[in-house]
């Protein structure tokens, strides 16, 4: 992922660790590292400003702080934790070691438990610092000696190989946890209750440090991925004597430079004491949102479903009560927006009238989505649709001379009222207020750092695989920070890995939202109803151009059919007006449906040879007048004509086909056109341009299908390479674009059937052959030219070998015309070089006879010459790259059999 620098966040989904397929279904350690080394670097702060900024508040001031050192250098005490044959086991080692009889040796300043320090101890790390549980129960003892009013909250576990019970599994047990106690004082090792996860290593080397942060950090991750309460968590991690303390929220990960425990042993008594008596809210948790018990059956379960948990939600004045989790793979992105949606009810309203609660992080910058729908709402009904648009004309072939206003494809049909229906009802919104923290709106700078701010010039600390540490000295690199948007960084690779994390590091809001249930559109089946849907959803977008606000995030997930049954654009918080400066420079859009110029950010050029979508006869225009790239309504335009070769791609029919056709053929079209990812492939680009190259790829589909939306299709892809080609000279688009496209979905009602979703397992075993039909075709190819070599080189030897011998047996028998025969009568010329002649072929049957005058070891070297350039020969080394190479091409790029 790239590391270039962000300031807001993104509709993009990304191609990071979370969207790697082997991360969503490999093992825990490769998605470990993967997710590690996607972040590459993490910021890099004084441990005074840590404690200051990213760990709960101290509960006892300087001089307690003092008295509570003074009493660990006196005696160990009896606690829960450490019991009297524990003190005397203490006892014993004190002796042995020649340490003080209490938890901390003043006069050594150490740790009396780590007098000798961990990487000079036998066994295994988990025993080894198991006694830090020991010196925390002695830090807490001593701070209710100190101060009586404190309560405990929470307590040190070392843990063995137990995993934390919760609805994601994590195959990696934790070295050690602090947990929350509960009415009791007792712990569960469960995840919703981890506060601050630690890890241990005894060895120092670069690899063992690297694999302690990787477990780390993971360990913090998957609190946050897993509680839907978490607001950030803490973690600790610890290489011999030297400890670092980490910090993750919903913007970054930050960490601590290092410290001594034995040297610094008042850090890690301050460490201990914010951790033990903190509030819930100071550890990380939403106060207004409340985890349900489990229900019957549950409880003992390892791990259980997403609808085992229920929670309940204060929006506003009202609480909900969850019944299912809608979307939770937000969180897996680790940073950024990572929004949930639950469905629940009103806790004292009816059980079944469901709504759907969005829970998310925005940039505290902005408008929420709740506030952009209210704006667009009011524009709405500000605007003269009957004055301001005209109705559809009779034919459509009359477009080519049309210059009245846009073209309404429901002139005159709906009401104010029912215009605002199109979109998705908002019935509560808000950003959540901490009223432990005096009502306070939550976000990640002003009150979970407490006000701390990033400087552009900071020190970033190394975590992951080939990331390049920056020190306070290298700062200079903040230089080329520049504007995109969100984790959409990734659109650009850098030359270097910096870090996730080197940017500027923005607040984010934490901001939650009650919609009115809606199916998405991704999970329709019937096909008729999926592009009903979409033609309600095009004509919001044509409200919403009218108006002058751009979507710029159309996707099958962003569409819902509401219980009555109309489709309604939802996700509206990345819309903006036309004219805002941040269209020019922040590219949005989910990889699917995004535009190829989104994809590009820059312009097309329009390379299509029927500019006239009507009658498919003028010539296109061109003109390669620059202009600053910007995001605008072409686009959601693109994203809608996207969504409908999805529909049709990505799903097969329900009903008969003819046997010409070809799912097998279809789906790895499908895997070109649309491989969930930011990667604009030629296939994808020329799908676009080219109107061969669409008929060509629709002849793939089922046929009725083909048939139905083939023209409507043609006709928007060549209004879309139109447009492009008039945006170069500044023109506004065709009035009949969006009426094009309103009519291009309703093509798509006359499909009869269902739309058979083909599985992500079948793309992915489409893909696996289709790699492996790549990798055969290469070496198939690769060996058909070695032996075509190997045989002209071996027919070209034969040839010249035999042309040879024939000419120096020749000669031989010239040279030998006086002489006579082996029988003594003199041999004629003729006959000479006949003899020689047979004789010198034989030579490699068998021994080789030697020629007169020749001795004998000279024939055997020159047999043995021949032998060596019969054998097959060895390709000459390349000295060109193998691209350059004519015979190389059809090597580096098989063409498919297909």
């Amino acid at each position: 992922m790239s590391h270039h620098p962000v300031s807001e966040s993104s509709p993009y989904k990304p191609t990071a660790a979370c969207q790697d397929p082997i991360y969503l279904r490999g093992d825990m350690t490769t998605s470990r590292n993967l997710f590690v080394d996607d972040i590459g670097s993490v910021p890099q702060i004084p441990v005074s400003d840590f404690l200051a900024h990213f760990m709960p508040p101290v509960k006892l001031d300087k001089d307690e702080l003092d008295a509570v050192f003074d009493k660990l250098c006196e005696e160990w005490r009896p606690t829960d934790g450490v019991s009297l044959d524990t003190i005397v086991e203490k006892e014993i080692l004190s002796d042995k070691w020649q340490t003080a009889f209490a938890p901390y040796d003043k006069k050594l300043g150490v740790w009396s438990d780590y007098a000798k320090e961990p990487k000079d101890r036998p066994g295994k790390e988990k025993i080894v610092y198991a006694d830090l549980d020991d010196i925390c129960e002695q830090i807490v003892a001593c701070c209710k000696e100190v101060k009586a009013d404190l309560k405990q909250a929470t307590r040190l576990i070392s843990n063995d190989e137990r995993l934390l019970r919760g609805p994601k599994s994590n195959s990696a047990p934790l070295d050690a946890v602090h947990l929350f106690l509960d009415e009791r004082g007792n712990v569960a090792m469960d995840v919703h209750d981890c506060v601050c996860n630690s890890e241990f290593r005894k060895a120092t080397t670069s690899k063992d440090t690297l694999d302690n942060n990787r477990k780390t950090i993971w360990g913090m991750h998957h609190v946050m991925r897993t509680d839907a309460r978490r607001r950030f968590t803490t973690g600790m991690s610890f290489s011999n004597t030297g400890v670092r303390l980490w910090h993750y929220n919903r913007e970054v990960i930050v960490v601590s430079a290092p410290f001594d425990f034995n040297k610094n042993c008042a850090v890690l008594i301050e460490v201990y004491v914010r951790l033990a008596f903190a509030t819930m809210t100071e550890l990380g948790y939403d106060p207004t949102m409340e985890i349900l018990p489990l229900p019957a059956g549950h409880a003992d379960k390892q791990t259980d479903d997403n609808g085992g948990r229920q929670f309940r939600i204060r929006v506003g004045d009202t609480d909900y009560i969850t019944v299912e989790t809608l979307a939770d793979h937000g969180p897996e992105e680790g940073f950024g927006r990572c929004t949930r949606v639950f469905a629940a009810y009103k806790e004292h309203g009816k059980h079944d009238e469901l709504f759907a609660i969005k829970d998310c992080w925005v940039d505290a910058t902005r408008k929420t989505e709740y506030e952009i729908l209210k704006l667009i709402k009011a524009a709405i009904v500000a605007y003269d649709w009957d004055n301001n648009c005209g109705p559809p004309i009779a034919n459509a072939k009359d477009l080519v001379d049309y210059d009245g206003p846009p073209i309404d494809p429901r002139y005159k049909t709906l009401t104010l009222e029912e215009r605002i229906e199109f979109f998705v009802s908002i019935v509560d919104g808000l950003k959540v207020s901490i009223d432990d923290l005096g009502g306070v709106e939550d976000d990640t700078q002003e009150v979970i750092a407490r006000g701390y701010k990033f400087s552009d010039k900071r020190e970033m600390y190394a975590v992951g695989v080939n990331a390049i540490p920056l020190s306070s000295k290298q700062s200079t690199r903040a230089s080329i920070w520049h504007g995109t948007v969100g984790v959409e960084a990734i659109l650009a690779q850098p030359q270097e890995k910096l870090g996730r994390f080197f940017r500027p590091i923005v607040p984010r809001a934490h901001h939650r939202l009650v919609m009115e249930m809606g199916t998405p559109l991704s999970e329709i089946q019937d096909a008729a109803t999926a592009f009903g849907l979409v033609s309600d959803a095009s004509y919001a977008v044509f409200m919403l151009h009218c108006i002058d606000w751009l979507h710029r995030d159309i996707s099958a997930d962003n569409i819902l059919q509401t219980a009555s049954g109309r489709g309604v654009l939802a996700d509206l918080e990345y819309a903006k007006l036309a004219s805002d400066p941040l269209t020019r420079s922040f590219r949005t859009g989910t990889p699917d449906f995004i535009a190829v110029e989104v994809a590009m950010c820059s312009y097309l050029s329009a390379e299509d040879d029927e500019s006239n979508p009507f009658d498919h006869e003028a010539e296109p225009e061109t003109d390669d007048t620059a202009l600053s790239w910007r995001f605008r309504d072409i686009h959601d335009l693109e994203s809608l004509w996207w969504l409908c070769l999805w529909l049709l791609f990505r799903s097969s029919t329900n009903l008969d086909t003819p046997t010409s056709y070809s799912l097998t053929k279809q789906t790895a079209e499908c895997i070109k056109i649309f491989p969930g990812i930011l990667k604009l492939t030629k296939e994808r680009r020329e799908l676009l341009m080219r109107s061969n190259v669409l008929n060509k790829a629709l002849l793939l589909l089922p046929p009725a299908w083909k048939d139905a939306m083939r023209r409507s299709l043609s006709v928007v892809r060549h209004l879309l390479c139109e447009g492009y080609g008039a945006e170069k000279t500044g023109k506004a688009l065709h009035p009949g674009f969006w009426w094009m496209v309103h009519d291009m979905a309703l093509a798509g009602k006359s499909i009869q059937g269902k739309l058979v979703r083909i599985s992500q397992q079948q793309v992915d075993q489409m893909k696996e052959q289709d790699a492996k039909r790549v990798t055969a075709e290469a070496a198939a190819g690769f060996n058909a030219e070695v032996a075509a070599a190997q045989a002209e080189s071996r027919s070209a030897i034969s040839t010249d070998t035999q042309q040879g011998d024939v000419k120096m047996a020749e000669a031989h028998a010239t040279a030998s015309a006086q002489t006579t025969t082996s029988s003594g009568v003199p041999a004629t010329p003729s006959r000479k070089r006949k003899a020689s002649a047979e004789e010198s072929l034989g030579e490699r049957q068998g021994s080789p006879p030697a020629c007169d005058g020749e001795p004998r070891e000279e024939a055997m070297e020159r047999q043995v010459k021949r032998q060596r350039q019969a054998e097959p020969p060895r390709l000459p080394a390349r000295t060109t790259p193998r691209t350059k190479d004519p015979r190389r091409r059809k090597l580096t790029k098989p063409k498919s059999k297909e």
